[in-house]
């Protein structure tokens, strides 16, 4: 795959001050943005449907069968998005290297929603969610590759701004719908299933990638194999530390998504009408994010600057914590949610650009893009552990707050240790 060439307007491939989208880059960054979209409404519908699922098994056993559900998926997520990413990057098609998989693992993750929305039983739920996860966790990875297999370094925040808005949005909005279908959770999945398969769909069908037919990859040893879930931090030091600041913010961030409902209900003392709160949580969210997102990522690209976005982003979102820590009331929830979301608005429109700037490859770049989202699914996997524990340890949700205070701080400074990306 020959590397990223420029497609600015008026524009050979040397750097611009305010470069314009043009050419095949055009239904690339909407049809990025578009499965984003549809990425982040499936797992933000999720937060809310799987707690709904899990009050099935009574108020005691709710935060231990939640917590059973999301890690039994992470687990699968940690397996699959580097293994996705490496057997991507040696695919020959006529649809280049990513589509055909990113096609595949929608349809088949639409087909496990069809069954999650008619399970019956915890067990059932597990399975299901299981195997969703297994084919969903083909696509995210592939998504992310795809803008340092084609997309210039001077429009990479402009890329990262859309692709991080729409999965923003679709994540806020995602609980929203999820909350509004509370009492139709099939028609929800079912929902779901569908607007995953759309955009997939659209993905194939406008955006045409060069094919890879001709190439000669080398083949999937275990040594690549076994690269594809590690990366020399000696050898490459800003790979680790964009991996390090990504872990912890995300890993901070869910901290608190992850049990949002049940703050609500129990920090906060909404108890039952908590559901019918969510959609203001989440529109506050989606407020907070909207007004950091849409600027972040072209401002940075303006500037030449990615680093100090990131870090203020992980200093916002810490700074936002101690409302809720200091006043468990519903207004505090709405300022910590909206401050916190102008925060991750910031994070997650300029950190795609940073760690695409950051791999140690763009040959192998559905490999190193996986890896770093081993940053997104690990947290994934261990804040609703840490989450569960925390409850039972203190009876209260107050020190989750805590958590995410210092694990946002911890990012902003392992982001400051990147020197690679100015």
């Amino acid at each position: 795959m020959t590397p990223p060439v420029s497609l600015v307007d008026g524009a050979d491939t040397a750097p611009v001050s305010r470069p314009r989208i043009g050419g095949p880059l055009r239904p690339l960054i909407w049809t990025l943005g578009l499965n984003g979209f549809a990425q982040a409404l499936v797992l933000g519908a999720s937060s809310v449907l799987l707690g709904l699922e899990a009050m099935r098994f009574g108020e005691a056993g709710k935060v231990d069968a939640l917590a059973l559900l999301t890690t039994s998926g992470a687990v699968v997520s940690m397996v699959v998005q580097p293994f996705a990413g490496a057997l991507s990057d040696r695919t020959r098609s006529r649809f280049g290297r990513r589509v055909p998989w990113i096609l595949g693992g929608s349809v088949l993750s639409g087909l496990c929603l069809l069954g999650v929305g008619g399970a019956t039983g915890l067990g059932q739920l597990v399975v299901l969610w299981t195997l969703f996860h297994l084919a969903f966790n083909f696509v995210p990875g592939l998504l992310h590759a795809m803008i340092p297999d084609r997309v210039p370094q001077p429009l990479l925040g402009t890329f990262a701004a859309v692709y991080g808005a729409a999965s923003l949005a679709g994540g806020i909005l995602g609980a929203v719908f999820a909350a509004l279908l509370a009492d139709d959770v099939f028609l929800a999945w079912t929902s779901l299933a569908g607007v995953l398969v759309l955009a997939a769909v659209l993905l194939a069908v406008l955006d045409r990638d060069d094919s890879t037919l001709g190439d000669r990859p080398e083949p999937l040893t275990w040594k690549h194999f076994r690269s594809a879930y590690w990366v020399s931090p000696t050898r490459y030091p800003d790979f680790a530390w964009a991996f390090a600041g990504r872990f912890l913010m995300n890993l901070g961030y869910a901290m608190t998504t992850t049990y949002m409902l049940y703050i609500l209900q129990d920090y906060v003392g909404l108890g039952e009408s908590a559901v019918g709160v969510v959609p203001l949580v989440g529109l506050a969210t989606l407020l907070g994010m909207t007004l950091t997102t849409v600027l972040s990522g072209p401002l940075s690209d303006r500037v030449g600057r990615r680093r100090v976005f990131v870090a203020a982003a992980g200093a916002i979102v810490a700074a936002a914590t101690v409302v809720p820590l200091l006043s468990p009331t519903l207004p505090a929830i709405i300022v910590f949610v909206f401050c916190s979301g102008l925060g991750f608005g910031i994070y997650q429109a300029v950190d795609l650009a940073v760690v695409t700037e950051a791999l140690p490859s763009r040959a192998e770049s559905g490999a190193g893009m996986g890896l770093l989202n081993l940053a997104v699914a690990v947290p994934a996997t261990i804040a609703p552990l840490a989450g569960s524990a925390v409850v039972h340890a203190f009876g209260t949700y107050a020190p989750i707050f805590l958590l995410t205070l210092v694990l946002s701080a911890l990012s902003s400074l392992s982001v400051a240790r990147i020197k690679g990306v100015r």
